[in-house]
This record gives structure tokens, C-alpha cells and sequence, in this order.
């Protein structure tokens, strides 16, 4: 049994009733959990029994949590999810998760069969999202490797765009990702390699980091060092940039940590990289 709240929510009440007067009374009296659901097919599946006034426990906004983007961030929200704040795990999982419902899931929470479901722990949705791509990620191991040029057809597609839009383009553009005037949704590996790749670059730029680590593949296309003016703004970015690739929702993490050396060659990497740039 269910009772209409708002025209997205429904109350869901606990246990079934015998006939529709003991249906009518319990609405009055028994535990129910507010839930998402398309009120116009529950309708057209169910049997309207009659109009009895909202309890004043089932009124008002309910705030509902979702999770958002890759593996740590939080929202709360309203069933409309018209405005969206950010919050950390440890508020987001007091309250019930945005989740729609149908008809079979609704019964099921009413016979107590099933849970209103909560948000997942970030723990749990990186091992989810582990699981779900480790078939990829093991493709990706066998084809690159964890340093920051480790992908040399991105990094020729890089260059080329480089060459294609300009060098001074390419700073602004990673330091706008580095201030966070731009951004991608994370994980994904695509963009994340370039940055890397371009906190290597600048590394190689200034020096401090060997040019052997420049690909043999690429020699020849290493691009030139940006003028003195630009050279500030390509080091921040650099050091901004360099620690991302170990993040929570890298995927270049992720992809590296499922390594039988558990991450560790890449950690090296990009510590050698991040001393190179605070020189």
C-alpha cells in the first residue's frame, strides 16, 4: 500500500493489509519510508482506494543522496534534483538514495523483503568500479606503461595537437584543468595521461629531470620550451597536475594499483616527476 506525497514520491507502508477499510486505517498508523517512484504508472498498475489527508511525519521536502562522479563525491538532493550540494560520505549516507523505484521494488520494501538503498561507501564503489573494468584495465597494462609518456600514441596525438594549435594554447589549457576552470569527469584515462605527460614536459624543460625519459620513439618531437613569460604558468600547472594521477578517482590509479607491483612503479614515478618540479 502506498500513499501519493508529491508527484514523484510515494510513502510506502509497511506489511500488507487484508481489505481496503484496514487498508484506509493503516495509512493512519503504520511505519512508512518515503520513496521515488513514477506515480503515474503506479497508478495505472494499482487500485486507488480513496483520499485520506498526508500525516504530518510524511509532509514537507525530503532530502534524498546521490552519488556523483567517479569514486568520493557526494550529493544531496530533493526527488525534483533541481539543486545539488556536495557533501563528504559521512553526511551523504544518514539519508535515503535518489533512486527511482517500480512497482516490483515497492512491494518488496513494503513486505520488508528489500531495503530503501543508501548511498555506496567510497571503498565500495572503487571495488565495484574495479571489478567492472578489470578486463580493460589489464588490456591497458599490456599495451602502456606507468610513466608519463608510458602511452606513445596519446602522446603523438598530444604533440600534434600541440603543433596544430600552439604551444602557448597548450599551457593556458592545462593550467586552466590545474586551477579547475576546466575539467572532465574523472575516472578516465585519456585526459589524465596528457596532464601527466605535460607535468613530464615541463620536468624535461627545466632540466631536473633526466631527457631520458623522453621516449626513443619520439625523438625529435620533443616540442621547444615556452618563453620566460610562459615558463611560470606551465611550472604551476606542472605542479598542480603531477599528484592527480594518484588520486582516488584516477584512473591511471586504478589502473596501476591492480599491478602485481601494486602501484609501486608508478608511485615512483610521479614522486621523481613531483621532486623534479619543486626544484
Amino acid at each position: 500500500m502506498v500513499q501519493v506525497v508529491y508527484s514523484g514520491e510515494v510513502a510506502v507502508f509497511e506489511g500488507a493489509c487484508a481489505d481496503e477499510k484496514v487498508a484506509l486505517d493503516c495509512v493512519r498508523s503504520l511505519p512508512a519510508r518515503r520513496v521515488l517512484t513514477s506515480v503515474n504508472k503506479l497508478l495505472r498498475r494499482g487500485r486507488a482506494l480513496g483520499n485520506v489527508p498526508v500525516r504530518k511525519d510524511l509532509k514537507g521536502k525530503k532530502v534524498y543522496a546521490g552519488e556523483s562522479g567517479a569514486i568520493e563525491r557526494y550529493v544531496l538532493m530533493t526527488a525534483s534534483a533541481g539543486t545539488a550540494q556536495g557533501v563528504a560520505y559521512e553526511e551523504a549516507r544518514d539519508y535515503d538514495e535518489h533512486r527511482h523505484y517500480d512497482e516490483d521494488a515497492i512491494v518488496a520494501i513494503a513486505l520488508g523483503t528489500k531495503l530503501v538503498a543508501r548511498v555506496r561507501s567510497p571503498d565500495e564503489r572503487e571495488t565495484a568500479l574495479c571489478a567492472s573494468n578489470a578486463e580493460k584495465w589489464a588490456a591497458r597494462r599490456d599495451t602502456t606503461t606507468p610513466g608519463p609518456f608510458g602511452d606513445i600514441p596519446l602522446v603523438e596525438r598530444w604533440l600534434q595537437w600541440i603543433e596544430d594549435y600552439g604551444l602557448e594554447n597548450a599551457v593556458r589549457r592545462h593550467h586552466d584543468v590545474a586551477i579547475g576552470m576546466q575539467g572532465y569527469g574523472r575516472p578516465r584515462e585519456d585526459p589524465e595521461r596528457r596532464d601527466y605527460a605535460f607535468a613530464g614536459l615541463v620536468a624535461l624543460w627545466r632540466g631536473t629531470w633526466p631527457r631520458e625519459m623522453w621516449p626513443a620513439e619520439l625523438a625529435g618531437r620533443l616540442p621547444p620550451p615556452p618563453d620566460d613569460k610562459l615558463m611560470p604558468q606551465a611550472l604551476a600547472a606542472a605542479l598542480g597536475l603531477a599528484g592527480r594521477v594518484l588520486t582516488r578517482d584516477a584512473e591511471l590509479r586504478l589502473i596501476w594499483d591492480a599491478a602485481p607491483d601494486k602501484g609501486t612503479a608508478l608511485r615512483k614515478f610521479v614522486t621523481s616527476l613531483q621532486m623534479a618540479l619543486a626544484e
